[in-house]
């Protein structure tokens, strides 16, 4: 058995080189359908394997995020009143011969202004003046005041100009994959041919397998049937540090989890019992529990009910 397993190793990582293929373990299945506006986690990692934006988070900066134009290249002109922008050449779709052009983009920045538009923002909207298309490649966004970080709100998919009338059911996408095969415990994302920035290491085919609770994909990990667990709950952390096999690391940017009352509806929009709810969520109460007490968890986690606006 063991000269089994000794010859079969080096053939796994022969064909794993010609043919990578990476299963994530999930708790939160990947989502069906638009991903334009991601706000949950599914939504946020499927959409960066489909798409790639106007506009990316790229870090924390000295003067707040730090953004990028992952399809080429933008400046702030003006004192902060126009955006340029300059496309890559060779962004294409995931099917077609056709390159993202200015055109896209202007459609894109004019819709997320419209309010008859179902991807309208509504900080957008108030700060756009005005789009103008340069040449194929460059178009200029005027603005009506400068804005501390413009990027911040761009952060939306492209679609080709001539879908312009439905972007939400566009099946073209321009990112790294595109959507194998979906089922109800398993997507499937196949490396898109087309794809600008592909690498000599991008993995060919990436799994996401779904498992309804958390300790059961950590045992699917520890016995080598997922490759990559996308998240490990606080109170499982220990455990699987503890696993040698298994290399825990920590995300760059935290999530901030808060509640967010609706205060058109009664009884929320009564100050009184707004505040009555702040006391009433015993936080640290809960990290207790979910934690165990222990202090290097708390100093990354928070449970935040100071978002309720009390007045």
């Amino acid at each position: 058995m063991t000269g089994v397993q000794t010859c079969a190793l080096p053939i796994f990582r022969s064909l794993h080189k010609r043919y990578s293929r990476v299963v994530v373990a999930v708790t939160v299945p990947a989502p069906v359908g638009a991903l334009d506006e991601p706000d949950d986690w599914a939504s946020r990692r499927a959409r960066r394997l489909l798409y790639r934006t106007i506009t990316e988070f790229a870090g924390p900066g000295i003067e707040g995020g730090d953004y990028i134009c992952p399809v080429g290249e933008l400046e702030i002109r003006e004192l902060g009143l126009q955006i340029a922008f300059r496309l890559r050449s060779d962004v294409r779709w995931s099917t077609g011969d056709a390159t993202l052009t200015g055109y896209d983009l202007s459609q894109r920045l004019l819709a997320i202004a419209d309010p008859n538009e179902p991807l309208y923002r509504v900080q957008w909207g108030e700060l756009l003046a005005g789009v103008s298309v340069q040449d194929v490649y460059s178009v200029q966004a005027d603005l009506h005041r400068p804005h501390v970080r413009p990027e911040a709100l761009l952060q939306t998919t492209l679609v080709p100009y001539s879908q312009r009338t439905a972007p939400e059911e566009s099946e073209l996408t321009n990112g790294p994959y595109v959507v194998g095969s979906q089922s109800a415990g398993e997507t499937t994302f196949v490396a898109n041919t087309q794809y600008f920035a592909a690498g000599p290491t991008q993995p060919k085919e990436i799994v996401e397998r779904h498992f309804d609770q958390g300790a059961k994909a950590v045992w699917e990990l520890r016995h080598q049937r997922v490759d990559v667990l996308d998240r490990v709950n606080p109170w499982d952390l220990d455990k699987v540090r503890q696993m040698k096999e298994l290399v825990v690391e920590p995300y760059a940017m935290p999530l901030v989890h808060c509640l967010v009352p609706n205060v058109r509806k009664p009884p929320l929009s009564h100050r009184a019992f707004r505040r009555a709810l702040v006391y009433a969520i015993h936080r640290e109460a809960i990290l207790n529990r979910l934690l165990g007490g222990k202090e290097r968890d708390r100093k990354r986690t928070r449970l935040n009910a100071s978002h309720i606006p009390l007045s």
